[in-house]
């Protein structure tokens, strides 16, 4: 078979579900197939409408690769072009592999186009970044180990160790497993999203918690084609985006300087709080020139539960509670700072002290 007779196969991401979100290549390639298979389980055949009349369309749900490697030799014999569409994006979770390895030993073109993932669409349904500035800027995509199992070392127990999000993808009918696992690092409070048909007709979602996620979903009737995200993404507010802040510099942008924040304090210049009624207040020594901070909540220090964090050359003010997880960390006998850059505490608040009288608590952040 010369190189000018070979036909080509295009592996093409469909989307999530709505025919309207493949994208314009992908839509293009089924208008020009002289083959479409397609995995009709989870593609939407709305999208079998793009493609000619007359043009063979295989639903490959019930076929073995063999199977479908004999339709796409046949089919590249006879120089036309191949469309293989799979859900989603290819890449994730599309059994693509070993499919690029039998047209490789065949010698056949082939061209993987992405698609938008249903992990993408069940955000876009929830409204919710999956990455949010001062909070988790990790994405963990994975799923539950079942019948096709996963590294011991890529479980839900060690991967929720980080905190981050996760996008579990395949594991609706795994629940009662993936709960079990994620309790061994996470708090059962942690929230869940399941996400049904993300945007298919008839799309819905479930807000819950891992602790409850499992017969939250038993208790709907759902057992498959759905996403389940977890993370604190869910409800967090997050803090402003530094790359649109009027005091940030970056390559297009020149910082308008620290008068939209307020008064800045000099360095070596303190910041005196404490603890009183509940509420953790900073002691502040600015040690250095470069002391621009992020303020989301009023001045930095005494403006209710207020922790610092440093991110990047920014010292950035947040809201949390007493013992969450954050720039300051309960410990059984003082604060523990954790911070990213160096920082240096001499703190004794103490749990027992932290309502009542007020209980200075210093802290010298070095930048």
């Amino acid at each position: 078979m010369s190189e000018q007779q070979k036909g080509i196969v295009y592996f093409v991401g469909a989307g999530p579900g709505d025919p309207e979100l493949i994208t314009v290549k992908g839509m293009r390639l089924l208008k020009e197939a002289d083959l479409v298979l397609y995995a009709g389980s989870l593609v939407n055949v709305e999208l079998l409408k793009y493609v000619r009349a007359g043009v063979p369309c295989y639903d490959t749900a019930g076929l073995t690769l063999e199977e479908t490697m004999g339709h796409i030799r046949d089919a590249a014999a006879a120089g036309k072009t191949v469309v293989r569409l799979h859900t989603g994006d290819p890449s994730l979770y599309g059994a693509i592999q070993e499919q690029i390895e039998a047209v490789n030993e065949e010698q056949i073109p082939w061209e993987i186009v992405p698609g938008v993932s249903s992990f993408l669409a069940a955000a876009a349904l929830l409204g919710r970044e999956l990455t949010v500035p001062g909070g988790t800027q990790t994405v963990i995509i994975t799923r539950q180990g079942g019948r096709t199992p996963v590294p011991e070392r890529e479980s839900l127990k060690e991967l929720g160790r980080h905190g981050s999000t996760i996008c579990l993808f395949l594991s609706a009918s795994l629940l009662e497993e993936a709960v079990a696992d994620l309790m061994d690092t996470l708090p059962a409070d942690t929230p869940a999203a399941i996400v049904e048909r993300a945007s298919w007709p008839g799309e819905r979602f479930i807000m819950t918690t891992i602790g409850e996620m499992a017969a939250d979903a038993r208790a709907e009737g759902i057992t498959k084609t759905a996403m389940v995200l977890i993370g604190d993404f869910l409800t967090a507010k997050g803090n402003r985006s530094l790359l649109y802040d009027p005091s940030f510099s970056h390559g297009y942008r020149t910082s308008q300087g620290d008068a939209a924040k307020g008064t800045v304090p000099a360095a070596g210049q303190n910041e005196t709080c404490g603890v009183t009624e509940g509420r953790f207040y900073c002691h502040l020594t600015w040690v250095t020139e470069r002391r621009s901070y992020y303020d989301n909540f009023g001045r930095l220090g005494c403006q209710g539960n207020i922790g610092c964090r440093y991110i990047g050359n920014v010292l950035s003010a947040f809201h949390f509670s007493l013992g969450v997880r954050g720039a300051f960390c309960l410990s059984r006998k003082a604060w523990d700072v954790n911070v990213e850059g160096e920082a240096k505490q001499d703190c004794s608040c103490a749990p027992e002290k932290v309502t009542g009288e007020p209980s200075p608590c210093h802290l010298e952040v070095v930048i």
